[in-house]
């Protein structure tokens, strides 16, 4: 399923505009899901193993792991911006001659 932008007037010609495809934005989200979890569950491990090992007192910890789960969806919100920029210059570059 593809949506494709056209112009108003026949007459014009259409404007230069990518198609978006459905299964771009899947992939996105995909990309999201699979980055936030793996991102997330990493910091938390980090810092649970961290404060075992240092004796940290539980208030101090979750201060800590707000920090990292700060950073973490600081990470996976760039992953996706990453990604959609991926998929979108996918959609603006020509198909290959074999």
């Amino acid at each position: 399923m593809t949506i494709l932008v056209t112009a108003a007037d026949p007459g014009q010609a259409a404007p230069r505009t990518p198609v978006m495809s459905v299964y771009a934005v899947l992939t996105v989200l995909a990309v999201i899901v699979l980055v936030g979890s793996e991102v997330m569950a990493t910091s938390w491990a980090f810092i649970w193993a961290v404060s075992g090992l240092m004796d940290i007192p539980r208030e101090a910890a979750m201060a800590l792991q707000a920090i990292a789960m700060t950073a973490a969806i600081a990470a996976t919100a760039k992953m996706g911006q990453l990604a959609w920029r991926a998929e979108r210059g996918l959609m603006n570059t020509p198909a290959m001659a074999v």
